[in-house]
């Protein structure tokens, strides 16, 4: 194996941070987790925040837990020359790019990726993310600054750009990986997952979103030494993205798996003080995507058989105002659109009867080993997080697109409780076996960083029980 020498970077846009003004997104979860626990040099390159006051922006440096946090505060520029020679031309220090000189290192990124570069597209797409994409541009093109990783792993597309300038333009040869935890199709309602498959949610859905990030996602999967994806599902939809784009196919066999996990030392199950009526509870963003109108439905359909019932909604999104409308006629619906640390968030999941995550759209999901692992009754929708679990064992699998139907299962959990708990030490024990951070981290890295040091990306595909391990001994309830 090549030794080690320098910095092994995690390019994150939600970076941990004990003083960042904003935490969210399941890749703050998968950054927080990870670099504390892998035996690596780390270093994480993350957002500097959205608070422009220097008393509470965070530093520029930072320590988290062994690992350096370090926020990119000034924008870089490329120019191409004549040969195709690249390089990066000027570093503003401490002011934001300007729209055109985003444009003109975008444009430049899109030539050396051997992608289209359409200004009538692609600079409104760019606009069209206003202050937060500017933001994003700003942290990834400053990360081409630090030029020392022996190896570099990107997180979606926000960090593509810093990671292709650093390994591909500045310093051709250096490792880089991308981890898709999703896709713009799927995020803007193109791409659904039908059971545990990706399916076009309407014509050309593959090309939903912005085109702009879409085509990012892409030039990451063509010119990354490895993809990671946090499911399966993901794998094929990747590649099926990747065929839309006209990628070729050796590109898809450089794309793998590897599954999440979860801390169950800090979610465990715990005696709480019960609310006065049983609670369905949802944690998530408020989106179409997550399934959350589908589970109004089947509350609604619920109530009539168990009066005893509330729905509690912890996140926020774009569903945010018709929710707090449909308060009105449903009393006993809750909205929370407070940020809970992790301690709050244990008490809230461990206060639930069920707790429903009735997702159409999901890479992996993180809540679901969440709940499982604080041994709660978990319900699923459509996604990643199927590989996972065992239905009707571990968790029970719901169509959110039938909401009567899938109210006949939370009911049945809800009416007998036997089954309930036994799903709920079961969920608890397979997470703790095979699915908790410090042995994902023990036993899946240590491969990932091998084949990029090593270049023997194939090698992964006998790997399959490290990255991708599967729970099968749980048997049916007997009753």
């Amino acid at each position: 194996m090549t030794s080690i020498e320098k910095h092994f970077d995690w390019d994150s846009y939600e970076a941990p941070s004990y003083k960042a003004p904003v935490r969210f997104g399941g890749l703050f979860i998968v950054t927080e987790a990870l670099v504390k626990r892998l035996p690596y040099p780390m270093r994480v390159f993350g957002w500097r925040g959205l608070v422009r006051d220097p008393m509470y922006a965070p530093p520029g440096f930072e320590i988290y837990d062994g690992a350096q946090i370090l926020r990119p505060d000034r924008g870089v520029i490329l120019e191409e020359y004549e040969y195709h020679e690249h390089r990066v031309a000027d570093v503003f220090p401490r002011r934001e790019l300007t729209d055109s000189e985003i444009v003109q290192s975008m444009r430049v990124l899109f030539r050396h990726a051997s992608t289209q570069f359409l200004d009538e597209i692609h600079v409104p797409s760019l606009l069209h993310m206003g202050s937060y994409g500017k933001s994003i541009f700003n942290y990834s093109l400053g990360i081409a600054r630090y030029l020392d990783a022996t190896v570099k792993v990107s997180n979606d597309w926000h960090a593509i750009p810093g990671g292709l300038i650093t390994t591909r333009i500045c310093c051709p040869g250096t490792p880089w990986a991308v981890f898709l935890h999703s896709d713009e199709p799927g995020r803007r309602g193109g791409i659904s997952h039908k059971g545990n498959a990706p399916s076009e949610e309407y014509s050309d859905g593959r090309f939903a979103g912005n085109r702009l990030i879409r085509d990012l996602e892409m030039i990451g999967v063509k010119k990354a030494d490895l993809v990671l994806t946090p499911s399966k599902l993901m794998v094929d939809e990747i590649r099926f993205l990747a065929r839309g784009h006209g990628l070729p196919e050796e590109r898809s066999r450089r794309i793998f798996a590897v599954y999440h996990g979860v801390d169950t030392k800090l979610y465990h199950p715990m005696d709480v003080k019960m609310p006065e009526r049983r609670r369905i509870l949802f944690i998530g963003r408020l989106s179409p995507v997550k399934g959350v109108s589908a589970l109004i439905q089947s509350y609604g359909i619920l109530r009539e058989r168990f009066p005893d019932l509330e729905l509690k909604l912890i996140g926020d999104g774009e569903l945010r105002g018709p929710i707090a409308e449909l308060q009105r006629t449903l009393p006993d619906l809750i909205l929370d659109t407070e940020w809970h640390n992790v301690p709050e968030k244990v008490e809230e999941i461990n206060m639930a009867a069920v707790c429903v995550f009735p997702s159409l759209y999901e890479p992996s999901g993180q809540t679901h080993f969440e709940s499982m692992a604080c041994q709660r009754p978990t319900v699923i929708g459509n996604g990643g997080w199927r590989e996972h679990t065992v239905d009707g064992r571990t968790a029970v699998w719901i169509d959110p697109r039938r909401p009567t139907d899938a109210a006949e299962k939370i009911g049945a959990l809800l009416a007998k409780r036997e089954w309930a708990e036994e799903i709920a030490r079961n969920g608890r024990e397979s997470v703790a076996k095979y699915f908790d951070w410090d042995d994902v981290a023990r036993r899946a890295y240590p491969h990932v960083f091998s084949s990029l040091l090593d270049q023997e990306i194939d090698g992964l595909r006998e790997l399959d029980d490290e990255l991708c391990p599967r729970p099968k001994e749980f048997q049916p309830y007997q009753p």
